[in-house]
């Protein structure tokens, strides 16, 4: 079975350009309410050019760089993927504004 995908938005619909980086993908869970929000994902995404406080907020959450969409649309992509490929479960936290944690 492949991995799942999760994110994390405040929106009441996840956002369209995360959807479009995880097409194929056999399951999307989009969990809106905070409280069940885990404290680390995979991936911090935002639209915006990080910031200081981005830079924070994601170092906080994630191992890697902030990924900014949509210019990171085609390498997020090929990461979920690689990570549902190999059945692990993906953990996307989308801000909703500059500095913006889990």
């Amino acid at each position: 079975m492949l991995g799942r995908v999760f994110i994390f938005a405040k929106t009441k619909n996840p956002p369209k350009a995360v959807l479009e980086c995880v097409h194929g993908v056999l399951q999307v869970i989009h969990v809106s309410d905070p409280v069940r929000w885990p404290p680390q994902c995979h991936f911090y995404v935002t639209k915006a050019t990080p910031n200081e406080a981005t830079w924070r907020a994601a170092h906080a959450m994630s191992p890697i760089a902030p990924v900014v969409l949509p210019e990171a649309g085609p390498w997020l992509y090929e990461k979920i993927n690689d990570l549902t490929a190999a059945q692990q479960d993906v953990y996307i936290f989308v801000a909703s504004g500059q500095g913006d944690r889990l």
